[in-house]
């Protein structure tokens, strides 16, 4: 009998020690990512982009645009998104952004999610690897000006003209939004095939 005791007396320390590291432990390797992705990024991917990830899961990035984007386009372009570390990969869902209707072009042709591996991960910089398995993206930390004040979007509160969003009124202005909403594209070969060039440079800026 005091063998038998003795032996679950061992099963119920072994137990108790092994719950007890289970709750010491160190955390995952995905936790350990997130904690520190937290923040924001910066990088020149075909234009200034500055993407801003938030502990509650949150993010939106920012992509500056010139030349021939920011005329078909626009100058800026907001896209918010949720955001997560599963697998050594971040995975991002774009849910909305600004102005509205190039956001929704850009998302029909390309999709809203993406899943990048993380390549690298340090106090200063984030470099993921595409879903195409080559091209990588090689953002730095943004470093806080000293008396930099929080956006607040204010640009979206304001005319879109003030943020440069429909200055591209000579092509797009023409085409009826339903079209756009729509994927009507009946609208000339010319500045179809402008527009589709375009939309595919700036679906890879979105990664």
């Amino acid at each position: 009998m005091y063998r038998k005791l003795g032996i679950l007396f061992g099963v119920l320390t072994a137990t108790g020690a092994v719950c007890a590291g289970a709750a010491g432990a160190e955390p995952s390797r995905d936790e350990h990512l997130r904690r520190q992705v937290i923040g924001t990024w910066q990088d020149e991917y075909q234009g200034r982009r500055t993407k801003t990830l938030e502990e509650d899961g949150t993010g939106t990035m920012v992509v500056e645009l010139d030349g021939m984007r920011a005329r078909l386009f626009a100058r800026r372009l907001t896209f918010e998104m949720v955001w997560s570390i599963e697998n050594g990969r971040l995975k991002k869902r774009t849910v909305r952004g600004q102005p509205i209707v190039q956001v929704q072009m850009i998302l029909r042709s390309m999709g809203d999610r993406v899943e990048e591996r993380i390549l690298e991960l340090t106090d200063d910089r984030l470099l993921l690897l595409d879903q195409d398995g080559k091209t990588r993206y090689d953002w730095r930390r943004k470093p806080e000006e000293p008396g930099e004040m929080p956006r607040e979007d204010g640009c979206l509160e304001q005319e879109p003209d003030a943020c440069g969003w429909y200055t591209n009124a000579s092509i797009v202005a023409k085409i009826p939004k339903a079209n756009l909403l729509s994927g009507n594209r009946e609208v000339g070969p010319r500045v179809v095939g402008k527009l589709a060039a375009v939309e595919a440079g700036l679906g890879s800026m979105m990664r």
